[in-house]
């Protein structure tokens, strides 16, 4: 829903959500909005919604009604634009409508699976102690690590846990009762 947030002198004055009808803007009793400034005529401008959007129309007046700092006779308005009429502000507010997804884009947009990184340092080629699952190379040598028949390693009490999503430094941090 469309929305005009009405300003004087930087001083939020209210906010008017817009009707499905025309709004008539000015200085009068019984108009819409009612701008109490002497430099406001007394029907200064309507704003309805068309086709194309939400349209200002000035009513002919005297000071002029501007967009975004140029005057107009009529204007489209979107979403941000500032309206000055006399000493108030006007900006107008329009929610965009959330448009379908392609459910192929969103697929291409979504990262891979997460990756952990394993320092060199850590791998079992690189590190004797370090445990390997089931089907890897089972680590060569290591007074600490034991290997099973099915080349799998048993915990030695040397052993670092990485925990699934961590980088090897923070898995190594968080196992420091310390902190």
């Amino acid at each position: 829903m469309a929305q005009l947030s009405i300003t004087r002198d930087d001083r939020l004055e209210g906010i008017f959500y817009l009707p499905d009808r025309p709004v008539v803007l000015g200085r009068a009793d019984g108009v819409d909005i009612q701008l109490l400034d002497s430099r406001v005529s007394r029907r200064h401008s309507v704003i309805r919604q068309s086709v194309a959007g939400y349209m200002i129309q000035d009513l002919n007046t005297k000071n002029g009604t501007f967009v975004n700092r140029e005057s107009i006779e009529k204007s489209l308005l979107f979403h941000g634009d500032s309206i000055a009429i006399g000493g108030y502000t006007l900006h107008f507010l329009e929610e965009e409508p959330i448009q379908d997804l392609d459910s192929q884009a969103i697929e291409e947009i979504r990262p891979s699976e997460p990756r952990l990184t394993v320092p060199e340092a850590l791998s079992s080629r690189a590190n004797p102690r370090a445990r390997t699952r089931a089907g890897s190379p089972a680590p060569s040598g290591g007074d600490d690590a034991e290997q099973t028949a099915q080349g799998q390693v048993k915990e030695s009490h040397t052993h670092i846990p990485v925990i699934e999503g961590l980088s090897a430094d923070e898995s190594a941090a968080g196992t420091d009762e310390s902190s």
